[in-house]
């Protein structure tokens, strides 16, 4: 694929190991933040920030979860330097969150302990800030056919977290159980010492 054309990125080693072992418990989401000590200057840190962008255009992308492995895909959405409110009180209703939700753990575990018409006695501490969970209501528990295909990715997600070489194993499993045979010796043993790494 030329540089031109492309329109995704691939992971190295490194990049790939990272990916596949973050989970909703461990998100691998990370801040860096540093105290100014000079009045900031909003449209010098925005064009700053654009020319940075311009620079390395890998910040300007997306990670998605590939058949086998992940890549990065770029996006249209552009930072936008704006000031950080803190300490702000604020209230937001979730609606119904089923028990695989996009939440931190923190917050999931609290509230699968909360009765309905209940709330936290204490303060929940996630990466966002303090929280205080009321638990309005809970739906019935889906039927296992309409929540399969959402089990079986937690699971598959959870088994990359436990063993970071399963994808390669698989497929080297699924090979052997096709049958499938090397002609040519060169390439038979490039590829022996290839996965030995992953046994």
């Amino acid at each position: 694929m030329s540089k031109k054309n492309a329109r995704w990125r691939k992971l190295d080693n490194a990049a790939k190991l990272y990916s596949a072992a973050s989970n909703k418990k461990d998100t691998r989401v990370f801040r860096f933040y540093c105290e100014l000590k000079e009045e900031v200057n909003p449209k010098a840190l925005q064009e700053a920030l654009n020319q940075t962008i311009e620079t390395f255009p890998t910040f300007l992308m997306v990670l998605r979860k590939g058949f086998f492995w992940h890549y990065l895909e770029p996006c249209n959405l552009r930072p936008i330097v704006k000031e950080e409110y803190k300490d702000q009180i604020t209230y937001e209703e979730l609606g119904y969150k089923s028990y695989n939700a996009n939440l931190e753990s923190a917050y999931m575990e609290a509230m699968q302990k909360l009765e309905n018409n209940s709330y936290s006695k204490e303060p929940v501490k996630t990466s966002y800030g303090y929280h205080v969970i009321y638990r309005i209501d809970q739906k019935e528990k889906p039927v296992l056919e309409d929540v399969k295909e959402e089990i079986i990715d937690s699971l598959v997600s959870e088994k990359k977290s436990e063993d970071k070489n399963i994808s390669y194993v698989a497929l080297d499993k699924m090979r052997e159980e096709s049958g499938l045979k090397f002609s040519d010796t060169v390439l038979e043993k490039k590829y022996n010492t290839y996965m030995s790494q992953y046994k």
